[in-house]
């Protein structure tokens, strides 16, 4: 069952990363507060809340970021590591979102503090991780209206 603040996610698709891959070879311990599990990205639907979650419903479909576990057929994470999943995306589709994206977004608008029409879009950035799917997500994700918050 979920902690306050954690949703539990009955996983229909996990993404595969870098950490997994390593991990599965032996090469990369889980941290020591991580599900022991490879899985770092999921995509589902809500099957459970925990305490103080009430921005999500069980049965909401979502992609989310995992600490360890997202291999399983359930995985508790975060309620604030959730989004949710876009008509048009697959539940595979869907699993390979959050690493990428969200470390996107977390460069840019947490870290560089990027704000509302700072910028006119589409933006020009510099590009750093070009032999890995950040790339991708640098060139391809900037959105047609900033966000807001």
């Amino acid at each position: 069952m979920p902690r306050a603040g954690e949703v539990l996610i009955r996983v229909a698709a996990a993404g595969v990363n870098r950490p997994d891959v390593l991990q599965r070879m032996g090469r990369y311990p889980a941290p020591a507060d991580a599900d022991p599990l490879p899985g770092l990205e999921v995509a589902g639907r809500i099957e459970a809340l925990g305490k103080g979650v009430d921005d999500w419903q069980s049965g909401d479909r979502v992609m989310a970021l995992a600490h360890g576990g997202g291999y399983a057929e359930f995985c508790r994470v975060p309620a604030a590591h959730c989004l949710p999943v876009p008509d048009a995306l697959t539940d595979v589709e869907a699993a390979a979102v959050p690493e990428t994206f969200f470390t996107v977004w977390y460069n840019v608008f947490m870290r560089a503090a990027l704000q509302p029409n700072y910028v006119q879009w589409p933006c020009r950035c510099l590009k750093m991780a070009g032999s890995n799917p950040l790339f991708t997500g640098r060139f391809h994700w900037p959105p047609r209206r900033m966000p807001t918050g």
